[in-house]
């Protein structure tokens, strides 16, 4: 089965659901930012793009989708959540492979998922134990699979939505390209 796609109102492109800003009216007719893509109600759909945004406040897109005009603070926090997005592209990026299900996450899932070729990147919680760091750097240079540390723990969990994780492998080649080509990760690579 699929993933959930979704239109972008500012382009019109087609795109996977998680990769989309969410805003939705209410049941109470109230218009809310929905990042989490939870909140019950009427959704519209905007690129996490920078000319995506500016253009459906500018055309008043959203405010038009739902008959009603909106306040500037949700293009504001429309903005703001891209702009935090940017500053945390790892964590973004991140967030992204997890809610498209495209990570593997434990240590057991994560060496079966070596052994079998799916992993395409290897990232481990710098907090983990010396003998899992030894067992995903030994995994990493058996598969000639990169391996990065995360910057801090408790955060990769909150990002991937799963407590007690040490460690995950990316699966999709497109996400683990992404991440490695980001700028500031040079630093984190071992």
């Amino acid at each position: 089965m699929g993933e959930p796609i979704r239109q972008c109102i500012a382009c019109r492109q087609r795109r996977v659901k998680q990769e989309l800003l969410r805003l939705v009216r209410t049941p109470d007719g109230s218009v809310e930012f929905d990042p989490d893509q939870r909140i019950a109600g009427r959704g519209v759909y905007v690129c996490r793009d920078r000319r995506c945004i500016e253009r459906a406040k500018s055309k008043d897109l959203i405010g038009r989708m739902f008959d009603k005009h909106l306040p500037v603070n949700l293009y504001l926090q429309l903005a703001e959540y891209f702009q935090t997005g940017e500053n945390n592209s790892f964590e973004t990026l991140l967030g992204f492979a997890a809610r498209s299900r495209k990570l593997l996450a434990g240590v057991t899932a994560v060496e079966h998922g070596v052994k079998t070729g799916k992993v395409k990147l290897l990232i481990l919680d710098p907090g983990s134990s010396p003998s899992t760091r030894k067992r995903i750097e030994d995994l990493s240079s058996r598969g000639k699979i990169p391996f990065v540390l995360y910057p801090e723990g408790e955060l990769m969990e909150k990002v991937i939505g799963k407590t007690n994780c040490r460690c995950v492998g990316v699966t999709d080649p497109e996400f683990a390209r992404s991440i490695l080509r980001l700028p500031d990760l040079q630093t984190r690579l071992k």
